[in-house]
């Protein structure tokens, strides 16, 4: 049997999983480069240096809204991250990559020529749409369902996907996520406070303070900054009631989303989503009150995965130890 891989290419996280040694790994999905081309650091090394590199040093991710923008450094990334694990034993490996649902023909070629090089040029290449991983990860089997929504919140895109009767029906990639959210607070605080802050910054506040809660600790902390009148190094108080603001109504915005969805969804299948409602998953799930919030907004039950960010890789897992359901999940074999 040979060696196999599930790989859940992100834009600010690559999920691996490593099926001989049973585990899954996680990095940065980022890349320093020295111009001309010298690459300094990837994964988790790179992220280290990011917003804090020298003017001759790029540090970026590879992968834009769940897409990937630049083929050679998702190469190196991807190459150096499988180098890594603990049993990678070169040729003739299995490597399934998780991709959206609505990826074209050119952009699934663009997963394929990451591994077109090098160590992994033989490598035997499948394609799983991420609907179907997150599905095998949520126990939810595709060929009986007769109606069910997942909402996997990731880092840059949140795909909404309905899967009934074997195949899915419907499903839309979103722009909102995690990083969607670090992106308005830098843009607010901006605004409000006068004072320019990395999106680092603005990840921890998150962390610390982001809620879906009616009420909430009035808290707050001092972050630094650069002032936006004078362009000096400052520190500014930003408040918790800053934080919770913008979560809700870019909550509110993508609750939308997701009941624009079920508009769509043909009558029969959207009663029975109706009735038993939708799983959320993905790394902005983990955000507290995310489940009574989108519960109450969407008019629906939420239920919430406890897999997380893992969700998709897992499904991967799933569907790599299951042939047969590997086989009914529209595996692509690209060799």
């Amino acid at each position: 049997m040979n060696q196999a891989f599930g790989i859940d290419l992100g834009s600010d996280t690559v999920k691996i999983y490593d099926r001989r040694d049973d585990s899954i790994s996680i990095d940065k999905n980022y890349i320093a480069v020295r111009t001309p081309l010298k690459i300094i650091a990837v994964g988790n090394d790179a992220y280290e240096i990011y917003e804090r590199n020298p003017m001759d040093m790029v540090v970026e991710s590879p992968v834009i809204d769940g897409r990937i923008a630049n083929v050679m450094e998702a190469e190196a990334v991807l190459q150096t991250l499988l180098f890594r694990q603990k049993h990678y034993v070169g040729s003739r490996q299995d490597i399934y990559f998780a991709v959206p649902m609505d990826t074209t023909e050119v952009e699934r070629r663009a997963y394929a020529s990451v591994t077109r090089r090098g160590r992994l040029k033989d490598c035997n290449i499948y394609f799983i749409e991420k609907p179907i991983a997150d599905a095998a990860a949520l126990g939810i089997n595709t060929k009986k369902t007769k109606g069910a929504m997942i909402v996997n919140i990731g880092a840059s895109v949140t795909e909404i996907s309905v899967i009934a009767d074997s195949r899915i029906i419907l499903s839309r990639t979103v722009k909102f996520g995690g990083n969607t959210i670090d992106e308005e607070i830098v843009s607010r605080v901006t605004r409000k406070n006068h004072l320019s802050i990395s999106t680092k910054t603005a990840e921890q506040l998150k962390l610390m303070y982001a809620s879906l809660e009616s009420t909430f600790p009035a808290e707050g902390c001092l972050v630094l900054g650069v002032d936006t009148d004078n362009g000096l190094p400052r520190e500014g108080y930003i408040s918790s009631a800053t934080i919770v603001s913008i979560v809700k109504e870019a909550f509110t915005s993508f609750a939308k989303e997701i009941t624009n969805i079920i508009s769509r969804t043909p009558p029969q299948v959207r009663d029975i989503i109706m009735l038993t409602g939708f799983t959320v998953t993905g790394g902005s799930s983990r955000i507290s009150g995310v489940v009574p919030f989108l519960t109450a907004e969407c008019g629906m039950q939420a239920r919430l995965s406890d897999l997380y960010e893992l969700c998709t890789v897992s499904g991967l897992k799933e569907i790599i130890n299951e042939p047969a359901g590997a086989k009914s999940a529209y595996v692509r074999k690209r060799r």
